[in-house]
């Protein structure tokens, strides 16, 4: 009795044993996948392809940048599964965890402005060139002066400056300094102080604006609303039946597949793509002798019941089929001029100024 107990314990933990090693196996496998991914220059040279490391990101000398592909390059786009462009430019930190492509978007030329920046007195920042309607983008480094905390960036006649500004002009922007112990907000070189400071209604003072623009304090500030500009990307013009679109049209390719063949199912062919021959319900047998003896087909080392020519289809890898062609489709890309913000299809611009005395 104690050695069947014996024998059934050593048969359990075997069992366990077999379990535990194949779940391991099974996570080592999980966890070292690799997923394609492609990269489409759209320029008309072959598809790059790489393998990424599940749920890591792609790595920076993989990826090509305006460096490489020059100034009208907008950036990379994924491909949806429908065939469209993703809204956004992809985003390099995300994790791969499929396979995926990528397309590259160009501009039909790319218009360049400077921004240069003036530290009034303190360490030296290098001016940054931007394409016209692009997002700002402000130096890391601030600059830094003896005496006095950086606060940001204005321009000349005192309006705040911020990342992701759309920029469509060179411009010049401004330290905004603040002594060390004061509240007070200076725009100061090493000759002249200027200090800003907010007027108070005191005595007898008031305040009005003109027609359009509301009192707040000293201030009279106004909210312009605009119509957003927009851009289609290289090869795309504005859709005639979406307006919020741009579309381009592009001859779509022949494709061999296997269809329903007799009682067989597609889903039991094998495609021959070299010789465009399809070949129905593989069965377990790899003998070439075998599979002639009982009239099966043999095919790369198997038997199969039957053989068919493959037909062809058109498929469009970007876009739909519409008709004869393939129908590519991308939202447009809206942009404001400088000191606008983009809210939707409008831009928003906050003018402020000071309100007149009385």
């Amino acid at each position: 009795m104690l050695k069947e107990s014996k024998n059934k314990i050593v048969v359990i933990a075997s069992v366990v044993g077999v379990i535990l090693v194949a779940i391991i196996i099974f996570l080592m496998w999980f966890n070292n996948r690799k997923f394609n991914v492609s990269f489409d220059l759209n320029n008309g040279t072959e598809v790059k392809t790489i393998k990424v490391k599940y749920n890591s990101t792609i790595k920076d000398n993989d990826i090509l940048t305006r460096d490489d592909l020059g100034e009208t390059f907008n950036g990379w786009f994924e491909v949806t599964k429908d065939g469209k462009l993703a809204e956004k430019i992809f985003d390099f930190d995300k994790k791969i965890k499929k396979d995926t492509k990528l397309k590259a978007v160009y501009s039909d030329s790319i218009e360049t402005i400077t921004v240069t920046f003036d530290t009034k007195g303190g360490s030296k920042i290098d001016s940054k060139t931007f394409s016209v309607g692009s997002e700002l983008s402000l130096p890391k480094e601030e600059p830094v002066y003896k005496g006095y905390v950086f606060k940001g960036w204005m321009l000349k006649d005192g309006t705040p400056v911020y990342n992701k500004a759309i920029l469509n002009e060179s411009v010049t922007l401004y330290a905004i300094w603040e002594k060390k112990g004061s509240s007070k907000t200076t725009t100061t070189n090493k000759k002249t102080t200027t200090t800003t400071k907010a007027k108070t209604t005191e005595g007898k003072i008031s305040y009005y604006c003109e027609d359009g623009f509301t009192l707040k304090n000293d201030k009279c500030v106004k909210t312009v609303k605009e119509a957003a500009k927009y851009r289609c990307p290289q090869g795309y013009y504005v859709s005639s039946t979406d307006a919020d679109y741009c579309v381009t049209y592009m001859d779509p390719e022949y494709e061999s597949y296997c269809p329903d063949y007799l009682s067989y199912k597609a889903s039991e062919a094998v495609l021959d793509s070299d010789n465009d021959k399809c070949y129905y319900r593989k069965e377990a047998k790899d003998e070439q002798r075998y599979c002639t003896s009982h009239g099966r087909v043999y095919y790369d080392g198997w038997c199969y019941y039957a053989s068919a020519p493959a037909k062809t289809k058109k498929v469009c890898h970007m876009g739909k089929l519409d008709g004869s062609e393939c129908k590519s489709m991308i939202k447009k890309v809206y942009y404001c001029d400088n000191n606008y913000t983009l809210d939707g299809k409008y831009c928003i611009n906050e003018i402020i100024k000071s309100a007149n005395k009385k």
